[in-house]
């Protein structure tokens, strides 16, 4: 038996278990498969049918999932590519954890020709592009917010924070924020004169 059969008999396998998501994004309301709703089950079946599966980030940008059959030299790889995981307050070991786990997740899906429903097709396009504009507000914001504790001499910034009657910048609204900055841009040109 080739080792496409046996991926073909893996996967059929796999699609009658009826295996169900047990992940659950509550925030955007969807669910969606874990390793653990699927992982133990395919090594089970890997060794029944003479092959396994292994897992590696090849370099900051790819992961490959390695299929080899053990009975022959016969192998089959699948690629994903490796996103950042942006989480706020995360030590970079957790954040690399993430990207892991994010990534063998992917890998498994496309080995295992698991679906997940569609979450770009399956949302409202209104609500989406509402979505991108307050994602680029909060962008704009947060890049603001750094600009500021960074660039901002300690004079100005306890002046600002003095003159808009708060002890955090993050308590700005939008307009006294972007005053703000505004004015850390003009202080700092002004440095740059002298």
């Amino acid at each position: 038996m080739t080792i496409y059969e046996k991926i073909n008999i893996l996967r059929k396998r796999i699609k009658d278990a009826d295996l169900k998501k047990t992940g659950e994004n509550k925030f955007a309301g969807f669910t969606y498969y874990e390793l653990a709703d699927f992982l133990p089950q395919t090594i089970d079946l890997e060794n029944e049918l003479g092959l396994i599966s292994m897992f590696t980030l090849r370099d900051n940008e790819n992961a490959d999932l390695v299929v080899c059959d053990t009975t022959s030299d016969a192998q089959v790889v699948f690629t994903v590519r490796v996103r950042e995981a942006n989480m706020k307050g995360a030590l970079e070991i957790q954040k690399a954890g993430a990207e892991n786990t994010y990534a063998k997740r992917y890998a498994y899906l496309n080995y295992l020709n698991l679906t997940e429903a569609d979450q770009v097709d399956d949302k409202d396009q209104s609500k989406v592009i509402d979505e991108k504009k307050s994602v680029a507000k909060t962008n704009n914001r947060d890049i603001m917010l750094y600009e500021i504790e960074i660039a901002a001499p300690e004079h100005l910034k306890n002046q600002m924070l003095s003159y808009f009657k708060v002890d955090t910048f993050a308590e700005l609204t939008d307009a006294q924020l972007l005053q703000a900055h505004k004015r850390t841009i003009k202080e700092l040109q002004n440095a740059k004169v002298r």
